[in-house]
Protein backbone atom coordinates (compact mmCIF):
# COMPACT_ATOMS: atom_id res chain seq x y z
CA UNK A 1 0.00 0.00 0.00
CA UNK A 2 2.92 1.96 0.51
CA UNK A 3 3.89 2.41 -3.30
CA UNK A 4 0.19 3.12 -4.09
CA UNK A 5 0.87 6.38 -1.90
CA UNK A 6 4.05 6.91 -3.12
CA UNK A 7 4.39 10.56 -5.47
CA UNK A 8 4.22 9.99 -9.03
CA UNK A 9 7.72 11.64 -9.50
CA UNK A 10 9.34 10.04 -7.13
CA UNK A 11 8.60 6.66 -8.12
CA UNK A 12 11.54 4.71 -9.64
CA UNK A 13 9.14 3.61 -12.79
CA UNK A 14 8.49 7.36 -13.71
CA UNK A 15 10.48 8.58 -16.66
CA UNK A 16 13.68 10.46 -15.37
CA UNK A 17 13.69 12.68 -18.79
CA UNK A 18 10.15 13.39 -18.27
CA UNK A 19 11.47 14.66 -14.29
CA UNK A 20 14.52 16.81 -15.80
CA UNK A 21 12.49 18.10 -17.92
CA UNK A 22 10.01 19.18 -15.18
CA UNK A 23 12.96 20.83 -12.59
CA UNK A 24 14.13 22.28 -15.54
CA UNK A 25 10.89 24.64 -16.38
CA UNK A 26 11.93 25.86 -12.45
CA UNK A 27 13.76 29.51 -11.96
CA UNK A 28 16.99 28.66 -10.82
CA UNK A 29 17.31 32.35 -9.06
CA UNK A 30 19.61 31.61 -6.29
CA UNK A 31 20.14 28.29 -6.20
CA UNK A 32 17.52 27.74 -3.28
CA UNK A 33 15.30 26.22 -5.12
CA UNK A 34 17.12 23.16 -6.67
CA UNK A 35 18.95 23.02 -3.17
CA UNK A 36 15.57 22.03 -1.81
CA UNK A 37 14.38 19.88 -4.23
CA UNK A 38 17.26 17.74 -3.94
CA UNK A 39 16.78 17.56 -0.19
CA UNK A 40 13.48 16.39 -0.81
CA UNK A 41 14.36 12.50 -1.70
CA UNK A 42 17.50 10.77 -2.28
CA UNK A 43 16.22 9.66 -6.04
CA UNK A 44 15.47 13.65 -6.69
CA UNK A 45 19.57 14.88 -5.15
CA UNK A 46 21.13 11.83 -7.54
CA UNK A 47 19.09 13.25 -10.46
CA UNK A 48 19.73 16.57 -10.15
CA UNK A 49 23.54 15.81 -9.29
CA UNK A 50 23.71 13.64 -12.40
CA UNK A 51 22.50 16.11 -14.75
CA UNK A 52 24.19 19.21 -12.54
CA UNK A 53 26.08 20.09 -16.16
CA UNK A 54 23.43 19.75 -18.52
CA UNK A 55 20.91 21.41 -16.11
CA UNK A 56 23.58 23.93 -16.04
CA UNK A 57 23.74 24.68 -19.18
CA UNK A 58 19.98 24.77 -19.77
CA UNK A 59 19.48 27.69 -17.24
CA UNK A 60 22.50 29.68 -19.01
CA UNK A 61 20.85 29.56 -22.57
CA UNK A 62 17.51 30.31 -20.53
CA UNK A 63 18.24 33.15 -17.94
CA UNK A 64 22.02 34.23 -18.22
CA UNK A 65 22.87 33.86 -21.82
CA UNK A 66 25.85 36.14 -21.45
CA UNK A 67 27.41 34.61 -18.43
CA UNK A 68 29.70 32.30 -19.58
CA UNK A 69 31.55 35.51 -21.56
CA UNK A 70 31.08 37.47 -18.23
CA UNK A 71 32.07 35.76 -16.07
CA UNK A 72 34.48 32.96 -18.23
CA UNK A 73 35.03 29.45 -16.60
CA UNK A 74 36.11 26.19 -17.78
CA UNK A 75 33.04 24.30 -19.18
CA UNK A 76 33.77 21.51 -16.66
CA UNK A 77 33.31 24.29 -13.64
CA UNK A 78 29.99 25.42 -14.71
CA UNK A 79 27.77 23.86 -12.48
CA UNK A 80 24.90 25.07 -9.80
CA UNK A 81 28.19 26.77 -7.71
CA UNK A 82 29.15 28.35 -10.58
CA UNK A 83 25.44 29.51 -11.75
CA UNK A 84 25.09 30.92 -8.06
CA UNK A 85 28.26 33.06 -8.14
CA UNK A 86 27.37 34.62 -11.29
CA UNK A 87 23.37 35.64 -9.96
CA UNK A 88 25.52 37.09 -6.87
CA UNK A 89 28.36 39.15 -9.11
CA UNK A 90 25.24 39.95 -11.23
CA UNK A 91 23.29 41.36 -8.25
CA UNK A 92 26.05 43.63 -6.57
CA UNK A 93 27.01 45.14 -10.24
CA UNK A 94 23.29 45.50 -10.82
CA UNK A 95 22.87 47.58 -7.31
CA UNK A 96 25.99 49.45 -7.50
CA UNK A 97 25.17 50.74 -10.95
CA UNK A 98 21.63 51.89 -9.79
CA UNK A 99 23.42 54.01 -6.78
CA UNK A 100 25.94 55.40 -10.33
CA UNK A 101 22.79 56.32 -12.38
CA UNK A 102 20.28 57.55 -9.13
CA UNK A 103 18.67 60.78 -10.29
CA UNK A 104 19.93 61.28 -6.71
CA UNK A 105 23.70 61.03 -7.40
CA UNK A 106 25.08 64.46 -7.75
CA UNK A 107 27.89 63.29 -10.14
CA UNK A 108 25.39 60.51 -11.74
CA UNK A 109 27.03 58.28 -14.40
CA UNK A 110 26.53 59.99 -18.02
CA UNK A 111 23.74 57.71 -19.50
CA UNK A 112 26.36 57.00 -22.58
CA UNK A 113 28.50 55.88 -20.70
CA UNK A 114 26.68 53.11 -18.58
CA UNK A 115 27.65 50.15 -20.75
CA UNK A 116 30.73 50.37 -20.65
CA UNK A 117 31.00 51.38 -16.55
CA UNK A 118 28.67 48.13 -16.51
CA UNK A 119 31.78 46.03 -18.24
CA UNK A 120 33.82 48.05 -16.54
CA UNK A 121 32.48 46.60 -13.37
CA UNK A 122 32.51 42.84 -14.59
CA UNK A 123 36.36 42.99 -15.76
CA UNK A 124 37.18 44.44 -12.34
CA UNK A 125 35.83 40.94 -11.09
CA UNK A 126 38.46 39.26 -13.44
CA UNK A 127 41.23 41.50 -12.49
CA UNK A 128 40.51 40.52 -8.82
CA UNK A 129 39.84 37.04 -9.37
CA UNK A 130 43.47 37.10 -10.35
CA UNK A 131 46.66 35.84 -8.25
CA UNK A 132 49.29 36.20 -7.28
CA UNK A 133 49.42 40.17 -7.43
CA UNK A 134 52.57 39.57 -9.83
CA UNK A 135 50.14 37.99 -12.45
CA UNK A 136 47.62 41.00 -11.79
CA UNK A 137 50.09 43.47 -12.46
CA UNK A 138 50.83 41.24 -15.67
CA UNK A 139 47.59 41.18 -16.72
CA UNK A 140 46.89 45.10 -16.24
CA UNK A 141 50.04 45.71 -18.17
CA UNK A 142 49.01 43.36 -21.23
CA UNK A 143 45.28 45.39 -22.00
CA UNK A 144 44.55 47.12 -24.35
CA UNK A 145 43.29 50.79 -23.94
CA UNK A 146 39.44 50.33 -24.17
CA UNK A 147 39.68 47.27 -21.39
CA UNK A 148 41.47 49.49 -19.05
CA UNK A 149 39.25 52.54 -19.99
CA UNK A 150 35.98 50.44 -18.71
CA UNK A 151 37.79 49.54 -15.43
CA UNK A 152 39.22 53.22 -15.23
CA UNK A 153 35.56 54.65 -15.75
CA UNK A 154 34.16 52.21 -13.13
CA UNK A 155 36.52 52.88 -10.49
CA UNK A 156 36.25 56.53 -10.80
CA UNK A 157 32.36 56.86 -11.00
CA UNK A 158 32.31 54.52 -8.04
CA UNK A 159 35.09 57.23 -6.38
CA UNK A 160 33.07 60.20 -7.34
CA UNK A 161 29.56 58.63 -5.68
CA UNK A 162 31.59 57.85 -2.80
CA UNK A 163 33.30 61.05 -2.31
CA UNK A 164 29.50 62.67 -2.12
CA UNK A 165 26.91 59.70 -1.15
CA UNK A 166 28.94 57.65 0.83
CA UNK A 167 27.95 59.76 4.14
CA UNK A 168 29.20 57.52 7.05
CA UNK A 169 32.55 56.76 4.96
CA UNK A 170 35.79 58.07 5.32
CA UNK A 171 35.30 59.16 1.66
CA UNK A 172 32.70 61.16 2.13
CA UNK A 173 33.85 65.04 1.47
CA UNK A 174 31.94 65.93 4.54
CA UNK A 175 35.50 64.40 6.05
CA UNK A 176 37.38 67.37 4.60
CA UNK A 177 35.22 70.24 3.90
CA UNK A 178 34.39 72.96 1.45
CA UNK A 179 37.69 74.19 1.37
CA UNK A 180 40.34 72.29 1.17
CA UNK A 181 44.73 73.06 1.81
CA UNK A 182 46.95 71.96 0.06
CA UNK A 183 47.59 69.10 3.16
CA UNK A 184 43.64 68.15 3.33
CA UNK A 185 44.08 68.05 -0.73
CA UNK A 186 46.74 65.13 -0.56
CA UNK A 187 44.66 63.44 2.33
CA UNK A 188 41.35 62.87 0.07
CA UNK A 189 44.16 61.58 -2.45
CA UNK A 190 45.85 59.41 -0.40
CA UNK A 191 41.94 58.00 0.95
CA UNK A 192 40.82 57.70 -2.89
CA UNK A 193 43.94 56.19 -3.96
CA UNK A 194 43.49 53.14 -1.60
CA UNK A 195 39.86 52.88 -2.83
CA UNK A 196 40.96 52.82 -6.07
CA UNK A 197 43.81 49.79 -5.75
CA UNK A 198 40.86 48.13 -3.42
CA UNK A 199 38.66 48.27 -6.76
CA UNK A 200 41.18 46.34 -8.59
CA UNK A 201 41.85 43.99 -5.55
CA UNK A 202 39.03 43.13 -4.35
CA UNK A 203 36.78 44.18 -7.34
CA UNK A 204 32.51 45.39 -7.38
CA UNK A 205 31.81 43.70 -4.18
CA UNK A 206 34.20 46.46 -2.25
CA UNK A 207 32.54 49.29 -4.04
CA UNK A 208 29.33 47.89 -3.03
CA UNK A 209 29.77 47.67 0.23
CA UNK A 210 31.43 51.16 0.51
CA UNK A 211 28.12 52.85 -1.13
CA UNK A 212 25.57 51.13 0.82
CA UNK A 213 27.72 49.30 4.01
CA UNK A 214 30.98 51.60 4.83
CA UNK A 215 31.41 50.64 8.25
CA UNK A 216 31.88 47.19 6.97
CA UNK A 217 34.59 47.97 4.07
CA UNK A 218 35.87 50.88 5.95
CA UNK A 219 38.51 48.95 8.13
CA UNK A 220 40.21 47.06 4.64
CA UNK A 221 40.08 50.73 3.07
CA UNK A 222 42.42 51.31 5.98
CA UNK A 223 44.38 48.56 5.67
CA UNK A 224 44.70 49.78 2.11
CA UNK A 225 45.72 53.02 3.03
CA UNK A 226 48.40 51.86 5.18
CA UNK A 227 49.80 49.60 2.67
CA UNK A 228 50.11 51.88 -0.24
CA UNK A 229 49.81 55.34 0.83
CA UNK A 230 51.63 57.81 -0.59
CA UNK A 231 52.62 60.16 2.03
CA UNK A 232 54.55 59.52 5.36
CA UNK A 233 52.73 61.70 7.24
CA UNK A 234 54.64 63.53 10.05
CA UNK A 235 52.87 62.90 13.05
CA UNK A 236 54.13 65.72 14.94
CA UNK A 237 52.81 67.94 12.78
CA UNK A 238 49.00 66.67 13.17
CA UNK A 239 48.00 69.53 15.25
CA UNK A 240 48.46 71.93 12.33
CA UNK A 241 46.55 70.07 9.85
CA UNK A 242 42.89 71.03 8.98
CA UNK A 243 41.85 67.27 8.80
CA UNK A 244 43.68 64.85 10.94
CA UNK A 245 45.13 61.28 9.10
CA UNK A 246 44.24 58.20 9.96
CA UNK A 247 46.82 56.63 12.14
CA UNK A 248 46.80 52.97 11.20
CA UNK A 249 49.04 50.48 12.29
CA UNK A 250 51.06 47.38 10.05
CA UNK A 251 53.87 45.16 9.14
CA UNK A 252 57.23 47.61 8.34
CA UNK A 253 58.94 46.76 5.36
CA UNK A 254 61.97 47.50 4.38
CA UNK A 255 62.14 49.88 1.37
CA UNK A 256 61.74 48.20 -2.01
CA UNK A 257 59.66 45.19 -0.86
CA UNK A 258 56.29 46.48 -1.13
CA UNK A 259 53.98 45.37 -3.53
CA UNK A 260 53.56 47.85 -6.24
CA UNK A 261 50.57 49.51 -6.69
CA UNK A 262 48.23 47.67 -9.01
CA UNK A 263 45.88 50.75 -9.59
CA UNK A 264 49.59 52.93 -10.58
CA UNK A 265 50.59 50.36 -12.80
CA UNK A 266 47.17 50.75 -14.54
CA UNK A 267 47.54 54.51 -15.39
CA UNK A 268 51.19 53.48 -16.26
CA UNK A 269 49.82 51.55 -19.09
CA UNK A 270 47.14 54.31 -20.08
CA UNK A 271 49.60 56.96 -20.13
CA UNK A 272 51.56 54.51 -22.01
CA UNK A 273 48.86 53.85 -24.82
CA UNK A 274 47.27 57.75 -25.14
CA UNK A 275 51.13 58.86 -24.94
CA UNK A 276 50.84 61.55 -22.47
CA UNK A 277 52.32 62.53 -19.27
CA UNK A 278 51.05 59.87 -16.60
CA UNK A 279 49.80 63.00 -14.41
CA UNK A 280 48.22 64.01 -17.42
CA UNK A 281 46.21 60.47 -18.35
CA UNK A 282 43.19 61.10 -15.98
CA UNK A 283 41.92 64.29 -17.08
CA UNK A 284 42.64 63.27 -20.70
CA UNK A 285 40.62 59.79 -20.51
CA UNK A 286 37.98 61.94 -18.11
CA UNK A 287 37.19 64.27 -20.94
CA UNK A 288 36.99 61.98 -23.56
CA UNK A 289 34.56 60.09 -22.12
CA UNK A 290 32.30 62.92 -21.24
CA UNK A 291 32.02 63.43 -25.04
CA UNK A 292 29.12 62.12 -26.52
CA UNK A 293 30.59 60.53 -29.49
CA UNK A 294 33.76 58.86 -27.62
CA UNK A 295 34.24 55.65 -29.14
CA UNK A 296 32.96 53.22 -26.24
CA UNK A 297 29.63 54.89 -25.94
CA UNK A 298 26.35 53.36 -25.89
CA UNK A 299 28.69 49.99 -25.78
CA UNK A 300 26.81 46.84 -27.23
CA UNK A 301 26.88 43.76 -26.61
CA UNK A 302 28.86 42.31 -29.13
CA UNK A 303 31.84 44.88 -27.69
CA UNK A 304 31.34 44.15 -24.31
CA UNK A 305 32.33 40.71 -24.86
CA UNK A 306 35.16 41.95 -26.96
CA UNK A 307 36.08 43.83 -23.79
CA UNK A 308 35.30 41.02 -21.48
CA UNK A 309 38.32 39.23 -23.43
CA UNK A 310 40.75 41.92 -23.31
CA UNK A 311 40.61 43.08 -26.83
CA UNK A 312 39.97 46.95 -27.78
CA UNK A 313 36.51 47.38 -29.91
CA UNK A 314 38.69 47.08 -33.22
CA UNK A 315 36.54 45.56 -35.90
CA UNK A 316 33.39 45.14 -34.47
CA UNK A 317 30.51 46.71 -36.57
Amino acid sequence: MACLNRPRLIDPSFPPELLLKTIEYLPFDNGAIISALSNTHPLLRSLVHEYERSMTQNYIRRELPHAPSDFPCEPTERGYTWLQECIKKYDVVDETMARLTSDQNCFALYKHNTAVVYTGMLLLYHVASIEPHAAKLDFLKSLPLDPLTAIYLAVHNSTLTARYHSYDSILHQKIYGRFMDANTLSLRSDIEFAFSEGCLHLGPSFIHAMLYAPATAEPTLLNLYHDHVINDWDVSTFDEMQVKPPVTQGPLRNPGEEARSAWTIMLERMSELVKCPLEEVRSRIEEDCDDIGHSLTFLNLAGRRRLMEGKDLEYVD
